[in-house]
């Protein structure tokens, strides 16, 4: 699983300044929360009295509901550990988040009360009673799952399985839960009274699983799925003995298992033509994303052996298992080029004219080497057309549920470097502002440390930011990283050398910059412009940004601006399509980034 989002928490970062971390700030600065907060403590006790009052009565007629309803059947019997129900029984959360656990709810989702907790879907607290312990030191004991809103773009949500005694104390099982860090711990540790890493053999489940109908072989993915199996979009295709019925999610292509509680288990489908070579670092193979790719056992029909690497997880887009091609090429465009080891057909176009052979070799990078003895720019040679093809850049299998796979050159594929991005935050008035960015394929550096779980700073109007860690005061933060997932625009804008810097002044100004931002940008990239005559340059969108390195900002600003460039050296002017750029308003607490590829 992805690393979850971590949250400020206020007492938190009260103890750091207790510890000696005062913001170089005047002396007599106060919290903004801190009269507030003077006002509310005795109401809240006087409040917690009564809520500790009703919640006897509701626990008092909630068990006499539970002695009316029938328990649903155990899914593995009285002899296992637990009896995990049928379907897992949604509760209202809010009859167990009570008194101080309420507290650090509200705390968690940055509420003041239950009344403006959010109602989406995708910001709601999920509670779900699952099953009922059998034996051992939790016997009669329910077993829950915790599913927790994840504020901003998260890739997952953190889930947490517990039971709960008779005095209302939380036991978290550690084993099978999200990642309780020791920031979560200092935070919101009070959430669970007690932990446990007891082993559950009904959520142990095979690092491999096998269709014995299709012969077809799939590898555990240690990191567990968020989701409910029950709402994705799956079709079954086998059952296994082990882990019983095994799925296919139609949105991603993924294939999950169910465990007892609901939850998904995710494998990854087994090539059986693949010869489980893949370079052992870069220096092997130059590659360009998706991964440095895999071989497999072709024979190519001109009776020539593979020796290219092909990835096939993700190469040109986001969020897919595999690439399955099935609606988008019809089986009439394609024809036999090769024979796997298997004596499977792979195939590829019948037509050398084919988009996507075309987007593909579009995408081929042509690295600028320098000037010559006269001054002019060189670059690296590009494949023709004819060669790129000779290559076999794409082919298609299919697998044994008739879906087509499509594997692409891993050598032809954009990894691009993330030069720069730097993140201003300007905030209403002084604020603790909790910063992570996480690029897919990580981050290489950054100012100030990013340390293990983001940044902290405190935040001025003005855009200062203080760093807790290491007391310093910066104007922005700044990183750099890869991401295998990223994927040129192919609208921007063809820009001569005098142009560019005219052009940016009045670009990014469009795309929301201010004056010193943009001249921030400037100092950073307009040198790199110096030795084409021409360039295009485009500008991703702010979603497909996201995609590639999600931003969390806590609390949640309100207003968001990514601007993320990528451009082409180019010997003359090409045909483009230019973007329609809408210039968006700066309302409230506003995130500025900027950013650009840097091509390997």
């Amino acid at each position: 699983m992805k690393k979850i989002t971590m949250f400020i928490a206020i007492l938190f970062m009260a103890s750091l300044f207790l510890t000696g971390c005062t913001p170089p700030w005047e002396d007599d600065f106060t919290w903004p929360w801190d009269d507030a907060q003077d006002e509310d403590e005795d109401e809240d006790e006087d409040e917690n009295e009564d809520d500790e009052d009703e919640d006897e009565d509701e626990d008092e007629d909630e068990d006499d509901d539970d002695d009316d309803d029938v328990t649903p059947p155990s899914v593995n019997g009285i002899d296992e550990l637990i009896s995990f129900y049928d379907e897992p029984q949604l509760l209202n959360y809010l009859d167990y988040f009570t008194g101080e656990k309420l507290q650090l709810l509200l705390d968690y989702l940055f509420v003041a009360d239950v009344s403006e907790i959010p109602d989406e879907s995708w910001s709601t607290t999920y509670l779900y009673e699952t099953g009922v312990f059998n034996s051992g030191e939790y016997e009669d004991q329910k077993f829950y799952l915790l599913i927790m809103p994840c504020e901003g773009m998260c890739m997952g949500f953190p889930h947490y399985r517990i039971t709960m005694n008779d005095q209302g104390e939380w036991t978290l099982f550690e084993s099978y839960s999200s990642e309780w860090s020791d920031y979560l711990l200092d935070n919101y540790g009070q959430l669970f009274d007690h932990t446990n890493s007891i082993v559950i053999p009904q959520l142990e489940y095979p690092s491999e699983i096998y269709d014995a109908d299709t012969g077809t072989s799939f590898d555990i993915v240690p990191s567990r799925d968020d989701e409910l199996l029950a709402d994705m979009a799956k079709y079954k295709i086998f059952d296994d003995q082990e882990v019983g019925d095994v799925y296919i999610n139609r949105d991603n292509e993924c294939a999950y298992a169910r465990l007892p509680d609901g939850l998904a288990q995710q494998y990854t489908m087994q090539f059986d033509f693949a010869t489980g070579e893949t370079p052992v670092d870069e220096a092997d193979i130059e590659y360009h994303g998706g991964s440095a790719g895999e071989l497999f056992d072709i024979t190519w029909s001109d009776g020539v052996k593979s020796e290219d690497y092909y990835s096939y997880k993700m190469p040109f887009g986001y969020g897919n298992c595999l690439n399955v091609k099935n609606d988008d090429y019809p089986l009439g465009m394609m024809e036999e080029i090769g024979t796997t080891g298997e004596g499977d057909s792979v195939y590829g176009f019948n037509w050398d004219q084919a988009q996507a052979l075309q987007d593909l070799y579009n995408m081929v990078p042509q690295e600028y080497l320098g000037e010559d003895e006269n001054g002019d720019s060189m670059f690296e040679e590009k494949p023709t057309y004819e060669e790129f093809l000779d290559g076999h850049p794409l082919f298609y299998w299919f697998d044994a549920y008739d879906r087509m796979i499509e594997f692409g050159r891993a050598d032809y594929q954009p990894l691009a470097e993330m030069g720069k991005p730097v993140i201003y935050l300007y905030p209403e008035s002084r604020s603790v502002v909790h910063v992570e960015v996480e690029p897919t394929d990580g981050i290489t550096v950054s100012d100030p440390e990013y340390g293990r779980n983001g940044w902290t700073v405190l935040a001025d109007p003005s855009g200062s930011l203080f760093n807790f860690s290491d007391r310093s005061v910066y104007p922005y933060l700044f990183w750099e990283g890869y991401s295998d997932e990223y994927v040129m625009n192919d609208e921007g804008f063809v820009v001569s050398s005098g142009e560019v810097y005219r052009f940016f002044y009045d670009k990014l100004a469009q795309l929301g910059l201010v004056e010193h931002e943009i001249d921030d940008f400037m100092e950073f990239w307009y040198p790199k412009f110096s030795y084409a005559p021409y360039y295009f340059i485009s500008f991703l969108p702010q979603d497909e940004f996201e995609a590639i390195a999600p931003l969390t900002v806590t609390p949640k600003p309100d207003t968001v601006i990514r601007v993320y460039m990528d451009y082409v050296p180019l010997r003359a002017p090409i045909e483009v399509v230019e973007p329609e750029i809408v210039t968006p308003s700066r309302d409230g607490f506003t995130v500025i980034e900027w950013g650009g590829a840097l091509h390997k």
